[in-house]
This record gives C-alpha cells, sequence and structure tokens, in this order.
C-alpha cells in the first residue's frame, strides 16, 4: 500500500513535534491524563469524519470501543472500511480519535514504508470539520494482548515479538526519519524522572540516591557504547497487535500508539520490561530485556555492545527506569506489594553497582 497522506491542515497542531525532536519540559507533580471523550462527544467526531473531504473511504458500522480510553484520552470505535477505489473492497477498522500529531506523522509514514511494523492505515488526519483533533482509521488486527498469555508455554513468544518488532521500526526510522544521536537525546528529562523517583513520597526503596549521585557519568558512558535510536517510545505488550496467533513462532507483532523520540535502545527495552514489575516472563530466553533486544539486533546485523556492556547497560537502564516508574499513579498499588518492591529494590541495588 501506498503511503497515506493526512488530511486536514496542519494549523490545528501548528508548532506540533512531528518526528520527535523536541525535549519536553518536566513539570513538578504527577504527570496528569487528558479529559475523556464522552459517547456523545465521540458520535458527534464520527460524524464530522464522515463529511471529511479527501477521505479515501467510507466508515459504517460504527461501535465505540468499551474499552475505557487509556492514558491519551483518545477513544476507539470498531467498524468497517469500504475503500473508495477500483478494488471496492472493505476491512475491519479501528478510528483512533484524539491520537497525537506526532503519532499521526509516524503511523502514515511508516505504513507507507514499513508495513511490517505497523497495522495499515487506511485514512488519517490532524483536523475534523476544522477542529484540532488528529486521527487514524487503521487495520483491526484480530489479536490483541490477552494477560492470561503471560501464563501460558510460549510466553517467550510474546515478548520475543515484541522486542523484534521494536528492533524492527528501529531500521525503519532509520530510512524515514531525520538521523539522531548522543545530542538528540532527552537526557535532562529522563534524569529529572530518575531523581524525582528517588526523592518521591513515599521514597523508592533500595539504593535510589546512589543511582542518583552516579547519573551524569553514568549517562556519559552509556551514550558512548549504546547506539542511539529513534524508538517507539512506549514499546510493551499492550501496545502490539497480531494478525495471526501469536503462539505460534511466525507470529509477528506489529506496533501502535507510536511516541517516538530518540533514545539509546537499551533504555527502551528496560522500560519495556520495568513496565511489568517482574512479570515479564516465566520462561526468559534471555538475563533481561536488554539482553534480548542485544540478539535481535544482532540478528538484523546492527552495532551490539561487547557482552560485559550489555551486561551494565541492562544494570543501569532498568533503574532508570525503575525509578521514573516509581512516581507513575497508575502505579501506586505496588508500592505497598512485597515482591514487586523486591524486584523494585534488586533492580536499584544492580543499577548501583554497575
Amino acid at each position: 500500500m501506498s503511503e497515506e497522506k493526512p488530511t486536514g491542515a496542519l494549523a490545528g497542531v501548528a508548532g506540533a513535534d512531528l518526528w520527535g525532536l523536541r525535549e519536553p519540559r518536566e513539570t513538578t507533580g504527577a504527570p496528569q491524563r487528558p479529559a475523556v471523550r464522552s459517547p456523545t462527544e465521540t458520535r458527534r467526531l464520527m460524524r464530522l469524519l464522515e463529511r471529511e473531504s479527501g477521505v479515501a473511504g467510507r466508515f459504517r458500522g460504527a461501535e465505540i470501543s468499551e474499552v475505557e480510553p487509556g492514558w491519551s484520552g483518545a477513544r476507539m470505535v470498531h467498524g468497517t472500511w469500504d475503500a473508495r477505489d477500483a478494488s471496492g473492497e472493505s476491512f475491519p477498522v479501528i478510528v483512533k480519535l484524539g491520537a497525537g500529531a506526532r503519532e499521526v506523522h509516524w503511523a502514515t509514514t511508516l505504513s507507507g514504508h514499513a508495513p511490517d511494523v505497523v497495522p495499515t492505515i487506511y485514512s488519517a488526519g490532524y483536523a475534523l470539520g476544522g477542529e484540532p483533533v488528529p486521527w487514524l482509521v487503521m487495520e483491526r488486527c484480530p489479536y490483541v494482548l490477552d494477560r492470561r498469555w503471560l501464563r501460558e508455554p510460549w510466553a517467550h513468544l510474546l515478548v520475543t515479538s515484541l522486542l523484534d518488532a521494536g528492533v524492527r521500526f528501529h531500521v525503519a526510522a532509520r530510512r524515514i526519519a531525520p538521523p539522531v544521536g548522543p545530542a538528540d537525546v532527552w537526557v535532562d528529562w529522563v534524569s529529572e524522572r530518575v531523581r524525582r523517583g528517588a526523592t518521591s513520597d513515599p521514597r523508592a526503596p533500595g539504593p535510589a540516591q546512589q543511582v542518583v549521585e552516579h547519573l551524569a557519568s553514568d549517562w556519559e558512558w552509556v551514550l558512548s557504547v549504546c547506539r542511539v535510536e529513534f524508538a517507539h517510545g512506549d514499546l510493551h505488550l499492550g501496545n502490539a497487535v497480531w494478525r495471526i496467533a501469536p503462539s505460534g513462532p511466525d507470529a509477528s507483532a506489529l506496533l501502535v500508539d507510536h511516541a517516538p523520540y530518540p533514545m539509546p535502545w537499551a533504555l527502551e527495552a528496560a522500560r519495556c520490561e520495568a513496565i511489568y514489575w517482574g512479570e515479564w516472563t516465566r520462561q526468559p530466553l534471555h538475563p533481561t530485556a536488554v539482553h534480548e533486544m542485544a540478539a535481535l539486533r544482532a540478528a538484523h546485523g546492527l552495532d551490539v555492545p561487547a557482552p560485559a556492556d550489555v551486561d551494565r547497560l541492562a544494570a543501569l537502564c532498568m533503574a532508570w527506569e525503575a525509578l521514573g516508574l516509581w512516581l507513575n499513579p497508575m502505579r501506586a498499588r505496588h508500592q505497598t506489594m512485597a515482591k514487586y518492591v523486591a524486584t523494585f529494590t534488586r533492580w536499584l541495588e544492580d543499577g548501583a553497582r554497575a
């Protein structure tokens, strides 16, 4: 499929960082979730989509997803897309209302140039009826995460397919996005999250302050050995879908909800594991997600540090991501659960020793 160009002027998202090169300003306190659109507002926006000019198809059978919107506040609407071309084909799709402008830009570009990384994008835009509401019409894949899969004997295949998709994202980004290097990494933003995690209430357990004290020198070392890539930005199993059942070795994950920005690739792998607070997989093929992503990068012909450096990268990046997640309000319940606190403490101890 050729690249689908978003409709609608960029006026509504003037100044938007469409690639993800602009380091965000860190704010104090917990991040605030955008207001969730009501079903009534969602139906109004869908009527605007139906009247949008330049759209490459017709949407019908709209059903607002029963799944509550995630952190972004975006609403999902399921239905069927009828192509307005000679094929006359119809496809099951999801309309995402309230996608970020950066997500629309990346999704449409990747769909045209790297269809093995993202679901097909059938139509997209930055506005509806002149309102600044970025949106996507994308392929609805039949398989999305079922957390019971994490208890299956083949759970490690989920991990491998996700991390492999992350590596394929890196490869594709090298082709379609501006080149990035150490100077483009959001060092201050990541470091501030780490510092706040170490001094938050409740206090982080373990040697959090030791991890913070070495941040500057550790960053210098990480950027000297670990290639900076344009990464997905929120790589985890909830942001992956599959066209075929993920229980088989040939299943390939596709990525959604992109929020790309430049980072050392090991940091993305570490965040992916840290999000699951020690319940990553019961049959890991490698000691950490960083080690597995290193192996997958090598399989794709990408550069990988020496084994001892991968060990240290894993320890440092896991500690940083753990502290960053400690102050996430969605993780508050984990702060009082012994098994999670023990895992968290181990990550900080490993990072302090690295």
